[in-house]
This record gives structure tokens, C-alpha cells and sequence, in this order.
């Protein structure tokens, strides 16, 4: 073969290995983007799931508090009730505590104001 005639299968060489290198390079990219493609869908997916878990969340906080809102006179009734139980179990007994100690130390001051020493 003389370099005149190698020229068209040299050139044949070359295109079929650029088309196969071409496709190779193709299908690599494609899979690859076909891989990310399915991940950020499932990743899409996740996102969605959690607003949804979210949004289920902020309705129930917000049916909770403002449940608080809607009655309320039983609430006003609820605190009322908690501040007696308080002031019941706490602050009268601490004054009752107070006077009962107010009056013994008046005891002991007319005791100690009554006694002579000889």
C-alpha cells in the first residue's frame, strides 16, 4: 500500500475509534447523569416528606395553643384555681408561721423583761 492509498483507511480508522470513544464517552455521561438524576429525585423526595412532617407538626402546635385562647374563661378559672392551691398551700401557712413566731418572741421578751436576777 502506498501512503496515497492508506490515507481513506486511515481516515476510516480514525472515524469509527472517535465514534465509539464519542459513544463510550456518551453512555458514561449519560449513566452518571442518569445516577444523579435519580438521587436528587429521592433526595426531592425526602425534602417533601419532611415539609409535609413539618406542616402536620405546626398544624397541631397551632391547634394546641390556640385552644388555649379559645376558652378563655375556663383558662382564667384554671389559673385562678392554681393560684388559691398556692397561696393555700404556701403563702397563708408562711404568715400563720410569721405570727405564731411574732408572738413567742413577745412571750420571751416579757419573760426575760420579768426576771431578776438575784
Amino acid at each position: 500500500m502506498s501512503h496515497i492509498n492508506s490515507q481513506p483507511l486511515l481516515l476510516f480508522i480514525q472515524n469509527t475509534w472517535t465514534r465509539q470513544a464519542e459513544t463510550y464517552i456518551n453512555n458514561t455521561l449519560k449513566s452518571q447523569a442518569e445516577g444523579d438524576y435519580k438521587q436528587v429525585k429521592n433526595l426531592s423526595q425526602q425534602y417533601i416528606e419532611l415539609i409535609s412532617k413539618y406542616r402536620l407538626l405546626i398544624d397541631e402546635m397551632l391547634r394546641i395553643y390556640t385552644g388555649y385562647f379559645r376558652d378563655i374563661e375556663s383558662n382564667l378559672e384554671k389559673l385562678q384555681n392554681i393560684s388559691k392551691s398556692i397561696s393555700t398551700v404556701a403563702i397563708e401557712p408562711s404568715f400563720q408561721l410569721i405570727d405564731t413566731t411574732h408572738k413567742d418572741l413577745l412571750q420571751v421578751r416579757k419573760t426575760i423583761a420579768t426576771t431578776t436576777f438575784a
